[in-house]
């Protein structure tokens, strides 16, 4: 079937991006482990991506493109393997030939020294879980010949901002010392539009060509270090500056790293994003500071 496509994932990043598919004529079908929500207009399977037989029934279903954008739900390294690697694992065996889209993370980048990175910097991270969505990519890339990885930033939207969240309550800090690490995030409406622009390029919002490369970064167009980002939100919201406090590696699902990374390529494209920084968002973005503001304060009611 033309204009059919597979969403793995029906969360944060995969409900708005099959709202957005379905609104643009797509045929979308979501696969999700926690079964059909019946208000969405779309398809929806209950489907577990690691389990070879669920993922094999959906085959039926003649899709001309696939998307892997589950997460791990803030699991481990049990959930990592299970949702990418044998998730991505199950994908291609079950679509070998159908372009297919993953959406892995910019956590694969190691760097420590706010160094500048594109597609072509190395990847080797330290923790496991990062190690995981490499082999996964790899995975993907080495037998489908029409596989893309999008390698997305921190993730945020309305309901859904670690900084600006923290900032609100008064609970952020600064990393003390001269230098602060960089930070690199994405819209949820920038990386659901840049999803599309890849695989339906004639969908795109901005138009665009069919990409020539395999791998993408998809960041905003403006890596702030984590002092710019509170003072600049801080200055828009008429708040204080958060005090300075030293590094806390050991409490952090990530390690601690510190880059720059380029969304060049993506640019290249012809893709443009939205919010070209996490402060046009603060600015521009009324549902994402209406919503962090109520969330922070049902959390201290």
């Amino acid at each position: 079937m033309e204009n059919s496509c597979l969403v793995i994932g029906h969360g944060f990043l995969g409900a708005p991006l099959c709202r957005f598919l379905h609104d643009r004529g797509v045929a979308v079908t979501s696969a999700t482990l926690h079964g059909p929500d019946a208000l969405t207009p779309y398809r929806q399977e209950t489907v577990d991506v690691s389990n070879r037989q669920n993922v094999q029934r959906l085959r039926e279903g003649g899709f001309d493109k696939v998307i892997h954008c589950a997460s791990s739900n803030r699991g481990g390294e049990e959930a990592y393997q299970s949702v990418f690697l044998k998730g991505i694992q199950n994908l291609r065996e079950t679509f070998p030939s159908t372009p297919m889209l993953f959406t892995s993370s910019t956590s694969v980048y190691a760097h420590e020294n706010g160094e500048p990175v594109d597609e072509s910097s190395e990847t080797s991270p330290k923790r496991r879980t990062s190690q995981i969505l490499v082999e996964a990519e790899q995975l993907l890339l080495d037998r489908n010949p029409h596989g893309i990885v999008l390698r997305l930033g921190g993730l945020y939207g309305p309901h859904r901002s670690v900084h600006l969240e923290k900032l609100l309550a008064g609970t952020a800090t600064i990393d003390a010392g001269q230098e602060s690490r960089y930070l690199n995030q994405i819209h949820v409406d920038d990386a659901v539009s840049s999803i599309t622009h890849l695989l339906y390029p004639s969908k795109s919002p901005v138009g665009g060509q069919s990409p020539s490369y395999p791998i993408f970064n998809g960041v905003d167009s403006t890596p702030l270090s984590q002092r710019a980002c509170y003072e600049q939100a801080a200055a828009i919201l008429g708040l204080p500056m958060p005090p300075e406090a030293p590094p806390a590696e050991t409490k952090r699902k990530r390690a601690l790293t510190s880059k720059r990374i380029s969304n060049a390529r993506l640019v290249e494209t012809g893709w443009v994003p939205r919010y070209p920084s996490f402060i046009d968002a603060v600015r521009e973005d009324d549902n994402l500071l209406s919503s962090i503001r109520e969330k922070v304060s049902k959390q201290k009611s």
